[in-house]
């Protein structure tokens, strides 16, 4: 997986379409970081540049991605954002409507045992970060 940071995501709002992973303690950093994973590119404004020209390539490419793609990354947004405001049983119902409208998928999988998991562990002081166990 390719991950960006919150900071890269808003340089690149108008290059990439992206999945939104919530916020993550990062090695490194003393803030929470956001982050998302890239799934598409999109059209250049200016494709006559060398970068927009690689834009131009990179968004031809994803032509070909399956359209559910942007649903799912979008009601995956949403679940991530319940997730990260404590309702877990929203952000679980979120998940597996979205396993039962676009099939099984190891995102949605890994997103169904954060959920779980921080159903059974938070306490009243949630915050909606994921703190990994490891790299």
């Amino acid at each position: 997986d390719i991950l960006i940071s919150d900071a890269v995501q808003a340089a690149a709002a108008g290059c990439v379409r992206c999945f939104a992973l919530g916020q993550a303690k990062v090695v490194g950093k003393d803030e929470p970081v956001g982050l998302f994973e890239p799934y598409a590119a999109l059209p250049p404004a200016d494709a006559s540049s060398p970068l927009g020209q690689l834009q131009a390539r990179a968004a031809s490419l994803s032509r070909g991605l399956d359209p559910g793609l942007h649903a799912l990354a979008e009601g995956f947004g949403r679940a991530v954002d319940l997730y990260a405001a404590g309702d877990f049983a929203g952000a679980a119902a979120g998940a597996e409507a979205l396993a039962a409208a676009h099939g099984p998928s190891a995102k949605l999988d890994k997103l169904r045992a954060r959920i779980q998991a921080a159903a059974q562990t938070a306490g009243p002081h949630w915050d909606g970060v994921y703190v990994a166990d490891g790299k």
